[in-house]
């Protein structure tokens, strides 16, 4: 083996062990609600060792964690968009969204130490997931499924204020999807009018 292939051997096993130690956290915070640096490496099976050298302290791999699902998002409007009607597509996308945003305030104060220490987090965060609604947005409304001028800013907005407003009720998630399924119904008043110029959908 050469040079050259013992040195791309640890990067892709580095790239590996973090890609698994993001899938292992996103899994533990989806089922406890917390986020336990032990049980993520058990989760991950690898030492925590090797989650320290990825991500030095709690705050790291939050931060890397929301980032990463941000990303997800981000691919998942092309995956969507190729693989279902515009419309489905949405729908499937904002459920997604909701998810994200159910994690973030689910661990506030925690979630809100993680993002301080990124600060490129904000802007980096709100660029893909304006950019991945932004796209399907426009896709429904072109097919006649959805109203001309929604905005993806307000569309976040009102998703984020659903998941924010259901918090510590008993029927948390039932609400929220009632909450969704209404913001969902309000992109479809007066589908096909067509887009109006001052309010059209950017991008």
């Amino acid at each position: 083996m050469s040079k050259t292939e013992n040195a791309r051997r640890p990067r892709a096993d580095a790239a590996r062990n973090r890609e698994k130690l993001l899938d292992a956290a996103s899994a533990v915070v989806a089922e406890t609600g917390e986020l336990s640096l032990a049980a993520v490496a058990a989760r991950a099976g690898v030492g925590i060792g090797t989650l320290y050298r990825h991500f030095p302290n709690r705050d790291a791999l939050l931060a890397a964690l929301y980032r990463n699902e941000v990303d997800r998002l981000h691919h998942a409007a092309v995956r969507l968009a190729k693989e279902l009607p515009p419309f489905e597509a949405l729908e499937k996308w904002l459920g997604g969204y909701a998810t994200l945003m159910q994690m973030k305030y689910g661990m506030a104060d925690a979630m809100r130490s993680a993002i301080n220490s990124d600060a490129e987090i904000f802007t980096h965060s709100r660029v893909r997931l304006i950019g991945a609604l932004s796209s399907l947005l426009k896709a429904a409304a072109a097919a006649g499924s959805i109203r001309g001028d929604a905005d993806p800013d307000d569309v976040l907005l009102a998703v984020s204020a659903s998941v924010s407003a259901s918090r510590g009720r008993d029927d948390a998630v039932r609400k929220t999807e009632r909450l969704l399924a209404l913001v969902i119904d309000g992109l479809r008043y007066g589908a096909g009018k067509g887009i109006r110029a001052d309010v059209a959908v950017p991008g």
